[in-house]
């Protein structure tokens, strides 16, 4: 697997879709009628499962029950999302195939992947060479590297930059994809600034199959005598023992203090988000309502969903559980959908929650995943609405961070879980002083370009970073 994100400011172009909930469909409860022929059957059951299910199921006109033979199936479901790409409308709803009849559970189940095992975002960069002629190419930031993946074993990490792939400049923001081997030439960048030289190294990579878990890093770290957790999490899969494991070793070491970071946990399971709640809120106040759902009219008075979820009260919470009065969260405009639900519902029970980092991405609904073996589509619309214990969300614009830090602007990346990384750093200030920083480190408006120094006289190629797309 090899994951790109685009490298931006803002990081708007992110559209990370998280699947709040997992659901089959029952057709005997839906009432499909009797199947018809080709993109004719398959737009009959988009329409009978769509009025069903989806959240804004009062915006889709009687109208389309005619016209199902007129539109390929996909494009047939994007025609009935309600104001699609809009803040305030449908942004995540959306129809893949099925073309193993697996569906993309998995994504959220699987504790391997095969690729190169690099995760990175991408930039559009003039390169300029040294008898000062440019030309506009990507360059790839690794942010993360999965243990024992072929890009582990050739020694790539985090905070390096690949801009050369079978030694050509690189010309599109997924490079990577569809090739098996590939010889990689990168750098790292070093006082500000980036410079290309022969003598860069390089790496053969394969693609391989490697293990992938969610837990990216976990760490107790002591000051003054204070033990505080740190826990990178990256997707709310299934597996609820890799959580239950770290919450162990805090709770053995006696940890008071959490910093949880999801910047790039774009969500998940909605019911692992309850989990995680119920091993960090106080042991009085478990068995409350945590999350709450509101579904269209017609799902409400269903039991198709469950629209409340409270925390557990089982031995395996109580006996793992941590004990904090307040939780840091590190963000980005990556953080999403079951991340952005644990800010939310972790409010109420805990004295302070402060989010570190960027905006979130605004995601306050969950989706379902509608499958059907002997069907080619596999639907992923939105149900219902999230909210917290006292029915209060936020905002689709996201979530404001208390204190704003871009970690592409603190570049060269630290690796996750160092106390010199910039947004731990912050948490860890704010646990031992009580305050924020006066100033970021990084504002989030900062412009790429002030990032690297053209600086030619030390020889070699200079990448500016113009942030052109």
């Amino acid at each position: 697997m090899t994951i790109k994100h685009p490298f931006k400011l803002a990081l708007s172009a992110f559209l990370i879709i998280g699947i709040s909930t997992l659901q089959s469909c029952k057709k005997d409860e839906i009432g499909i009628n009797e199947p018809l022929s080709g993109d004719n059957k398959e737009n009959q059951r988009i329409y009978d499962l769509m009025s069903h299910w989806y959240l804004w199921n009062e915006h889709i006109p009687d109208s389309y029950t005619k016209t199902y033979n007129t539109r390929e199936a996909k494009e047939y479901f994007q025609s009935l999302l309600y104001n699609y790409g809009d803040t305030y409308g449908d942004r995540f709803s959306y129809i893949e195939e099925n073309s193993d009849y697996s569906g993309s559970k998995a994504s959220y189940n699987s504790e391997s992947d095969t690729g190169f095992g690099i995760t990175y975002k991408y930039s559009k960069t003039s390169i300029v060479q040294t008898d000062n002629s440019s030309s506009t190419h990507y360059i790839y930031f690794i942010y993360y590297v999965f243990p024992d993946s072929p890009a582990a074993k050739a020694g790539l990490k985090r905070g390096d930059i690949i801009y050369k792939i079978n030694d050509k400049y690189i010309d599109s923001d997924d490079a990577l994809k569809g090739l098996s081997s590939v010889k990689i030439k990168y750098t790292q960048l070093s006082d500000k600034e980036i410079l290309l030289k022969d003598t860069d190294p390089t790496a053969q990579l394969s693609v391989a199959q490697y293990p992938t878990k969610p837990i990216w890093a976990s760490k107790i770290i002591t000051d003054n005598n204070k033990k505080i957790g740190y826990l990178c999490y990256k997707s709310f899969s299934s597996n609820s023992q890799d959580l239950i494991n770290e919450f162990s070793k805090f709770r053995k070491e006696g940890i008071s203090e959490l910093v949880l970071d999801l910047r790039y946990n774009s969500g998940g399971l909605l019911n692992m988000a309850q989990f995680l709640g119920s091993l960090i809120i106080p042991k009085d106040k478990l068995g409350s309502t945590f999350i709450q759902q509101v579904c269209n009219k017609k799902l409400n008075n269903t039991k198709d969903i469950n629209l409340t979820l409270k925390t557990s009260t089982n031995s395996t919470v109580t006996n793992n559980k941590i004990e904090i009065e307040r939780l840091y969260v590190l963000t980005s405009g990556v953080t999403a959908s079951a991340s952005e639900t644990i800010i939310l519902c972790t409010k109420p029970y805990l004295k302070n929650v402060y989010v570190i980092g960027h905006t979130t991405r605004g995601k306050n609904q969950s989706a379902v995943e509608l499958k059907d073996k002997n069907s080619k589509w596999i639907l992923h619309p939105i149900v219902a609405r999230i909210y917290d214990c006292n029915m209060k969300t936020f905002s689709e614009t996201g979530i404001t961070p208390d204190f704003k830090i871009n970690e592409d602007l603190n570049m060269p990346y630290k690796e996750l879980g160092d106390t010199e990384e910039p947004l731990l750093q912050t948490a860890l200030h704010h646990i031992k002083n009580g305050s924020f920083p006066a100033t970021s480190k990084g504002s989030v408006n900062t412009d790429f370009g002030q990032l690297i120094i053209n600086n030619q006289d030390k020889g070699g190629n200079i990448l500016i970073l113009n942030n052109l797309e």
